[in-house]
């Protein structure tokens, strides 16, 4: 007689989150999906940074992308904007940790 193990809710649902994430992350890199933002909407890409340039430069878009830059994202390969301070962090503590020669 089979001998069954006592159901873990909790694991099943952690297994489920991990066989999506790694299908994500698998479609991400095939473009067929695209980065989202930690809102859970997609985040605008684009296939050159030229292309994302424009788009942060035209007045329809601000505020919004006024004063982003564009930057290849390592997970999927398309081009984002952001704001350089959420690219370089430690832009915001430059001051405070600044050396006087």
């Amino acid at each position: 007689m089979a001998k069954f193990q006592k159901f873990d809710p909790r694991e099943h649902i952690h297994g489920l989150a991990v066989a999506a994430a790694q299908i994500r992350e698998e479609l991400i890199r095939e473009g067929k999906m695209h980065c989202k933002r930690n809102t859970g909407t997609e985040r605008a890409w684009f296939h050159t940074r030229e292309e994302a340039e424009r788009f942060a430069q035209n007045p329809a878009n601000h505020p919004v992308y006024l004063g982003d830059v564009a930057h290849l994202c390592q997970k999927c390969n398309f081009w984002h904007l952001s704001r350089p301070a959420w690219l370089f962090s430690e832009w915001n503590t430059l001051e405070k940790n600044a050396v006087v020669n």
